[in-house]
């Protein structure tokens, strides 16, 4: 007889009534105080305009959201590479264009501007580092003949 699988705390979170605003606020923080005090390093990739990100096919010069992009990439390889973990952490910049979004007051906005420290320059990303306390699974990876073209 097949024996019934534990509830996964994700599946239970389906399932249930939605959590109150102020419970989804504390949850939030609350993950958000453990990354950030768990981490070794706190990062923050900034460039001149973040609005740039002209098209990808223009030879010259790929915009400096594209930029960014492969910047990041670059240092989680390295960092990988090298036995550190590397994360995103979005929610400081996703705030911040939220504020502009809705043409609220620029709390988070002031926060990162305060944290590069030069207004000429604007946060784009935020990030941590550090050495996992644990090994992360796997993702799955095609073979490179799969990608390769003749």
């Amino acid at each position: 007889m097949r024996q019934a699988s534990p509830i996964s705390p994700r599946a239970l979170g389906k399932i249930l009534p939605p959590a109150s605003p102020a419970q989804q606020h504390d949850y939030f923080l609350q993950g958000v105080q453990t990354q950030v005090q768990t981490a070794g390093v706190l990062g923050i990739i900034a460039v001149r305009d973040k609005r740039d990100k002209r098209d990808k096919r223009d030879k010259r010069d790929n915009g400096e959201r594209l930029r960014e992009d492969r910047l990041w990439q670059r240092m989680h390889l390295w960092a990988t590479t090298n036995g550190l973990a590397m994360q995103p952490l979005g929610q400081l910049t996703e705030m911040a264009d939220r504020e502009i979004v809705l043409a609220s007051t620029s709390r988070f906005g002031e926060a990162l501007r305060e944290l590069v420290g030069n207004p000429t320059w604007q946060a784009i990303m935020t990030f941590r580092v550090g050495y996992p306390t644990h090994e992360a699974l796997l993702s799955p990876r095609r073979a490179l003949s799969d990608v390769l073209t003749p």
